[in-house]
Formats: C-alpha cells, sequence, structure tokens
C-alpha cells in the first residue's frame, strides 16, 4: 500500500475530527477512510467506559461477526486462532494520556504486511483517538457560556472529571452541593439546569453561575453533562435573602411560614422578598415568578434544608407524619403498583424510567392528597438523596403526562394523587384536612348540568364534599 495513502488518510481523519458532526458518524466516516488504506475484511471503533470497563461501540464495518468471534469471547480464541492471526487492536489515547477507546481491525487472508499495516495504523491511531475523544467535545460546551471561570465533566457515577484547558474549583467536587444539585435535575429529566452558587472562598458572600448540560444522549458512556461555573449575572437588586426565597419556591415550597422558619427570617420579610422579586422579575404571581427565577437561574437552591420545615402542614393538621397515616388508612383505591408496574407506567407515557421519578410516584401511589413538602419526606424514604427541586420537577412530569392528578381544595395547597381517569369526586375534612375519594356521583363526567351552559361545551364538573371526618365529630 502507498505511503502516501496513509498520508492521506491522515489529513482526511484530521479534517473530520474537525467536522461539526456526532462523534458516531466521526468514527463511521473514518472507517470509511481506513478501508481505502488497509482494505479491511473488517473494522470497528469503540469508546471506552473506564467506571463500567467497557467498550461502546461507535461504528462498525464489514464481516463484524468475525471480528467480534476473536476479542469478546476468550474461550473461542483458540478456535478462530485464523482469524486472530489476522486482527489488530489498538488502544486509542488521548494527548494526555487518557484510554478514549479502541480501534480494531480485521485484516485480509494472504499476500498482506501485518507488520506494515500494524505501522500504519499506529500512525493514525493517535488521529483516530482525537476524532472521537467526547471530552474536547464536552469542553467546546464552555464556549457558548460567557466568562466560564472553571468547569468539569459529570460522569454518570456522580464523579466529576477536569475540562481540558478549564480551571478547577472546589464547588465542583464530586458530591458537592452544586454538583448534587446538578444530578438532582438531570435525574428529574432535565437536559439543561442555571442556577446560582456561593463562591468557594466566601469572600464578601460572592455568588457564581452554575451551568449544565446533559451530553449523555449522544453516546452511553461515562460521561454524561458538562458543568461550568461563570461570574453571577446581574442580580438587579435582589439580596441573598431575596434568592433564597425564590429557591424555596422554584422547589415547590408555597407557605411563607415554612419558608420563614427554614431560613430562620420573619414572614413578613418573606413576604417583601417576593414582592421585591415579582416586580423585578416581571411576575405576576408567585408561581409566575418560581418559573421565571428557574428558567432565568435567578436563584440559590435550598441545598442546605434537607428535610422539610416542622409542622409543613399547619398546626392544626397535626404536621406531615399524622397526614402519612391519615393518607394510608384512607387509601382506597388498591395495593401500590410494584416496581415493574411504575416502570411500565412511566414507559407507556414516554418517560424515560429513572430512581427519582420511582421514589415519587411510588409515594404518590402509597400516600395519596399529599402536598409536595409531605412528598419529598416520603420520596426521601425510597431515595435519600432526592432534592426538593427534583421532587418539584418530577411532579410537574407526572402530572403533565396524566400519571398524576393535581388537586387544590380551597384554602388548602396543591396535593396530589395517582388516582386518574375516573371523575371520582373528593370529601374533605373542615376540621383536619383530611381527604377521602368518592366514586364519581353519576358514574361518567360531567356529574352536574348547568342551569345555562352559556352555550359552552361541559365535558367536567369538579365536586367537593365537605363536613366533619368521623374522628373529628365524634371529638
Amino acid at each position: 500500500m502507498a505511503e502516501d495513502g496513509a498520508a492521506q488518510a491522515a489529513v482526511d481523519i484530521g479534517r473530520i475530527a474537525r467536522a461539526p458532526v456526532p462523534v458516531a458518524e466521526r468514527a463511521r466516516r473514518i472507517l470509511q477512510v481506513l478501508g481505502s488504506v488497509l482494505g479491511y475484511d473488517a473494522a470497528a471503533i469503540a469508546v471506552q467506559d473506564p467506571e463500567r470497563q467497557l467498550r461502546i461501540p461507535l461504528a462498525t464495518a464489514g464481516d463484524v461477526a468475525a471480528l467480534h468471534a476473536v476479542w469478546s469471547d476468550p474461550d473461542s480464541f483458540c478456535s478462530h486462532h485464523h482469524l486472530a492471526a489476522r486482527s489488530l487492536d489498538a488502544a486509542l489515547a488521548a494527548p494526555d494520556g487518557r484510554h478514549v477507546g479502541h480501534l480494531t481491525v480485521l485484516l485480509p487472508a494472504g499476500g498482506r504486511s501485518a507488520s506494515a499495516d500494524r505501522a500504519r495504523i499506529g500512525v493514525l491511531a493517535p488521529l483516530v483517538a482525537r476524532a472521537v475523544d467526547r471530552l474536547p467535545a464536552v469542553c467546546a460546551f464552555a464556549g457558548t457560556v460567557p466568562g466560564v471561570l472553571a468547569g468539569a465533566a459529570l460522569t454518570r457515577a456522580g464523579a466529576t472529571v477536569p475540562l481540558p484547558g478549564l480551571a478547577s474549583d472546589p464547588v465542583l467536587d464530586a458530591g458537592s452541593p452544586a454538583v448534587a444539585e446538578v444530578v438532582d435535575r438531570l435525574d428529574a429529566g432535565g437536559r439543561y439546569a442555571t442556577f446560582l452558587h456561593p463562591a468557594s472562598d466566601g469572600v464578601d458572600g460572592a455568588l457564581l453561575r452554575v451551568t449544565a448540560l446533559d451530553v449523555g444522549h449522544e453516546v452511553a458512556d461515562h460521561l454524561r453533562a458538562a458543568v461550568l461555573l461563570s461570574p453571577a449575572p446581574d442580580l438587579r437588586g435582589l439580596s441573598r435573602h431575596d434568592l433564597q426565597v425564590l429557591g424555596l419556591l422554584v422547589a415547590g415550597w408555597e407557605d411563607d411560614r415554612h419558608i420563614a422558619a427554614a431560613l430562620g427570617s420573619t414572614t413578613v420579610d418573606v413576604a417583601d422578598a417576593v414582592r421585591r422579586s415579582m416586580a423585578v422579575l416581571g411576575a405576576c404571581s408567585p408561581t409566575a415568578l418560581a418559573v421565571r427565577a428557574l428558567r432565568q437561574g435567578l436563584f440559590l437552591p435550598p441545598a442546605h434544608v434537607r428535610h422539610g420545615p416542622v409542622g409543613a402542614h399547619g398546626s392544626h393538621r397535626g404536621g406531615a407524619g399524622q397526614i402519612l397515616t391519615r393518607s394510608r388508612e384512607a387509601r382506597q383505591d388498591g395495593p401500590v403498583p410494584d416496581p415493574v408496574e411504575l416502570e411500565r407506567d412511566l414507559r407507556a407515557v414516554g418517560l424515560r424510567v429513572t430512581r427519582p421519578r420511582l421514589a415519587v410516584l411510588d409515594a404518590v401511589h402509597a400516600h395519596p392528597h399529599l402536598d409536595t413538602e409531605a412528598l419529598i419526606g416520603a420520596a426521601r424514604t425510597r431515595l435519600d438523596a432526592i432534592s426538593h427541586q427534583a421532587v418539584y420537577d418530577v411532579l410537574r412530569v407526572l402530572t403533565d403526562t396524566g400519571l398524576v392528578r393535581r388537586i387544590q381544595p380551597q384554602g388548602s395547597v396543591a396535593r396530589y394523587e395517582a388516582r386518574v381517569g375516573d371523575n371520582h369526586h373528593h370529601l374533605v375534612c373542615r376540621d383536619c384536612g383530611a381527604i377521602v375519594d368518592v366514586d364519581c356521583t353519576v358514574g361518567a363526567a360531567p356529574c352536574l348540568t348547568p342551569s345555562d351552559d352559556a352555550g359552552f361545551q361541559v365535558d367536567e364538573a369538579e365536586v367537593v364534599f365537605w363536613g366533619r371526618c368521623p374522628t373529628c365529630a365524634a371529638a
């Protein structure tokens, strides 16, 4: 084979490495180039997953079954010795020594100089490694974030890997509050996250912006997300207390008393923070405020609040523990589905199965009619590390897809139940707030006919029966 062919292959692979295409497409194009140089019978390019010690195939060509017989089944090596003599497996290493992957080639039988082909592969392998190395591609995301100060790649096991050319920072250490928040947001189905975080040096209460982008969708290797630190944006006069209040609103906290207790503040201060933030962000309600703060990343996540506040449902309702007990007694919709059934339900509506989604969905099934803060406690009995934000995000997704129903009786915060699609109603106790399901009064929606429908096509009526539960009536 002419040496100028190898030289041209090097040029072509270098061009492919710069192409703005997915890494799998780069690998496919590289195999085409190598085919003209080596004339192989089969070839494969795979990336290495160091956490699971697996090869993740990117592209294959030719008689892949023959190639697979050599390197995937050691017991069959002897029976395929005629293939093994023609196979070359080159480790792909990045310039910094990282093991990126493998280039495996099955050369033609007869008339070929294996040593010459081995030499060509030795020359071209570093170029192939640069073309399929995912870390520089992850690092390229930094170019989309102004003023990046530090960065890391988050792995699927929760570790963080330095990004080439970027500084490191303790904020991005594995297991740090910032990284835990990113993991929670990704586990809840998010592909992008941004929020504020105290700087690691803590000088003058400085804040940084954390930005994360899911990069795990392209290849199923160990790299999951790029996580970057940059200077905080213009806070527009919002104080740290304001940003902490926004963080709790984003996480689904709804009662000023509980927010004040969690922050060691007062309800007056919390109300002032909400009003001030609504004016700054142009929001017309606390709900709209939470949405705008989330989208702009203008909040401090409540990483320091690992459990719901005491008396999260008001002292007249006995707190989260009493409501959990009451909800178990009030179950009327049969046994809680097992994990296999929950996974099937998630997939049926097109949702990826994640541990936070399973934990929250199981909690809603087991404890109907809980509010967000009580569900956080229930979910944490199933998944201890789940955050307020993750529960909030999962509830939104489950409600949007119809797996969970959101109800809000007058004077109550929003509550959630997994009994959906049957048009059932509710009995609500005026004294203790207990909620019990009751079947549809007619059997199908709508249950009631308005005296004047004003031309509406009525398809549903919300029916809530109010009274006193047997326990309160007997007290």
